[in-house]
């Protein structure tokens, strides 16, 4: 034994589970073994077994049930406090159509990107949408209501993050719950929209099958396979939740149990399919598919914003590695404060020496501070991943022999899930975002977890692993209010133009720019301009947001407008993740001029911006 580690006579990690924490959650009546009884513990369904769901409901672990329930529904409100955000908007169209027309959900038109087109044009799988049209149906239009509705999808995600991690990091799964939960990654990303939905019912899906695999239950596998394809009409990354199903039936030994799910999650996806086909005359899904012609070069210019991604978000995680792996306390401290120092050059450097520029065979491009600082760190968190990942799965001599002899499966069954996920993240992603590394952040996390859970046995180890789960969430905590400002400075800058503009007479009041800020803008009455068709009169009014928010590409220069006034709204933090974490190469960015702004201009003549010559 080694610095608080469990290791056996070659020097690797055992899989072993001290008394105390085997018996912690055993309930009463239940027989007790010594932990060398380890076949015996399992032929006699001892506690606590993974299958058992219920054990979240009764008994002596009504604590462990309220806490998950409180965990939820603090991430639920933390959530529908935040105003409407990016994509909310276009959600919420859709929820409105639903809830006045339930077997009607595309039969509309959408303003959306640079001008109306119908629904189905714009990528809005049903499951979300329609359940946020039964809060429509019953609030009306109460953005914070919608946002509480929201509650079931974040239950089951940490339900299912619980459970997973007590599977495969016991003894430290409220400490990766409470980690993943919080983290940066998460925390702003619930919204209004699909990807924590989408995922929670993919690792739901996973949850129930692994329940059908140790009951050996058909049921179990048909229910998994519901919820798998709910998952996939959810958001259609979650096509890795029936992969992931399958996975766990090889490595198990439960391919019957598998392909059932399987293919009950494809038949209910092609089923709804079809149903749009009959109705809309093609598929949802296939129209968007055929709308995709990226080339593998463009696949592979993702690989450098995942780093960025994941070093933004995830530099705790190359700190729990690390510890998992028993390097010096010393050498994780210094590696703390480089990373510490990394984000503190991002949000202090002033602008003239943010941008480095280069020239290479005639080509240019520059890079900033955020790439230079996010990208290294996450070279940092993939390069530990990837020492745990060889650590827990013995990759070195005899790997063969230990994996035919059954030992390890658990560790190899994550190596192929992340491999998977890793590979969704470039067959699926059209662009970067934070929300396209979920998949991936879950399982990394449950790896190196592993390790620490195997590893970080002594209390003092154990309070360090502590440590780092709470420096994950404070950074959490820092993405969560940056975004959460940015979220709330576009509904100020729209409550600030619509007061002055209602003081003052003339015609129509028109709006350019999308995501929260068109939500807010059409709630006070503005109509958009559509390049090209909108007709402004003389006398009609014109809100323009800054470059910050993403408009519609208008000429302003052609169009005959006077500029009346300004509005800015501003704070010191120099900091944004509009934009950048939901699209971008790097989540956090430095933020130059006032947070948001807007300029009212009034049209002198008649016109139709965007028109052709």
């Amino acid at each position: 034994m080694q610095n608080g580690s469990l290791t056996d006579g070659e020097g690797h990690v055992q899989d072993s589970e001290p008394v105390a924490i085997a018996h912690a959650f055993e309930p009463a009546g239940r027989p007790r073994f010594p932990p060398h009884c380890r076949k015996r513990r399992a032929t006699v369904n001892s506690y606590p077994r993974f299958s058992q769901l219920h054990v979240l409901a009764k008994g002596p672990n009504g604590p462990v049930t309220i806490l998950l329930i409180g965990l939820s529904l603090c991430f639920t409100v933390l959530n529908a406090c935040k105003p409407m955000q990016i994509d909310d908007t276009a959600y919420h169209y859709y929820a409105v159509q639903i809830a006045a027309h339930p077997l009607d959900p595309y039969g509309f038109q959408i303003f959306w990107y640079d001008r109306v087109v119908p629904a189905e044009e714009v990528l809005a799988p049903p499951v979300v949408p329609y359940w946020i049209s039964l809060a429509v149906k019953m609030f009306g239009d109460e953005p914070f209501l919608w946002k509480l509705w929201q509650w079931p999808f974040a239950l089951l995600f940490v339900v299912s993050v619980y459970v997973l991690a007590r599977r495969f990091a016991r003894g430290f799964e409220w400490g990766l719950l409470i980690y993943l939960l919080f983290s940066p990654t998460f925390l702003p990303s619930l919204n209004l929209m699909l990807d924590i939905p989408a995922l929670a019912l993919s690792l739901f899906a996973l949850v129930v099958f692994i329940q059908a695999c140790e009951g050996r239950s058909i049921g179990y596998s048909l229910a998994a396979g519901v919820v798998a394809g709910l998952a996939m009409q959810t958001k259609y990354t979650a096509f890795l939740a029936p992969l992931s199903i399958v996975l766990y039936g090889f490595w198990f030994k439960r391919w019957k149990e598998a392909l059932v799910a399987a293919a009950l999650s494809i038949l209910i996806f092609a089923g709804w399919e079809w149903l749009m086909a009959l109705r809309y005359g093609s598929s949802h899904f296939l129209f968007h598919a055929h709308q995709s012609d990226a080339t593998v070069w463009d696949k592979a210019t993702l690989t450098f914003p995942l780093l960025g991604v994941l070093g933004a978000t995830s530099p705790a995680l190359a700190l729990l590695g690390l510890h998992a792996l028993n390097v010096r306390r010393r050498t994780l401290v210094k590696t703390a404060s480089a990373l510490l120092a990394g984000f503190f050059l991002v949000g202090t450097i002033p602008s003239p020496y943010r941008t480095i520029r280069w020239h290479l065979a005639g080509q240019s491009d520059q890079v900033r501070v955020e790439d230079v600082v996010f990208g290294g760190a996450g070279i940092l968190v993939v390069a530990v991943a990837v020492v745990v990942l060889f650590r827990l799965c013995r990759l070195t001599g005899g790997w063969r022999r230990r994996l035919q002899a059954g030992r390890h499966i658990k560790e190899w069954f994550l190596l192929s899930w992340l491999a998977a996920e890793i590979g969704g993240y470039f067959a699926l992603s059209p662009f970067p975002a934070v929300r396209r590394t979920m998949g991936i952040l879950v399982v990394m996390t449950l790896l190196l977890g592993r390790l620490a859970s195997l590893t970080c046995r002594a209390s003092a180890r154990k309070r360090l692993n502590w440590g780092i789960v709470l420096a994950g969430t404070f950074l959490g905590a820092v993405f969560y209010g940056i975004d959460m400002r940015d979220a709330y400075a576009q509904k100020q800058v729209v409550a600030r133009a619509a007061e002055f503009l209602a003081k003052k007479d003339g015609g129509t009041i028109w709006y350019v720019g999308h995501w929260g800020f068109q939500y807010y803008a059409e709630r006070a009455g503005m109509r958009p301009v559509e390049p090209g068709v909108s007709q402004l009169r003389a006398g009609d009014w014109l809100v323009v947001p800054g470059e910050m928010i993403h408009r519609q590409a208008l000429p302003l220069e052609e169009i005959p407008l006077r500029k009346i006034r300004e509005f800015k709204v501003d704070d010191p933090v120099a900091l944004r993740t509009v934009g950048c974490f939901y699209a971008g190469r790097v989540p956090l960015e430095f933020r130059e001029g006032p947070r948001v702004t807007v300029a009212i201009y009034q049209v002198i003549s008649a016109c139709t911006p965007g028109a052709s010559p």
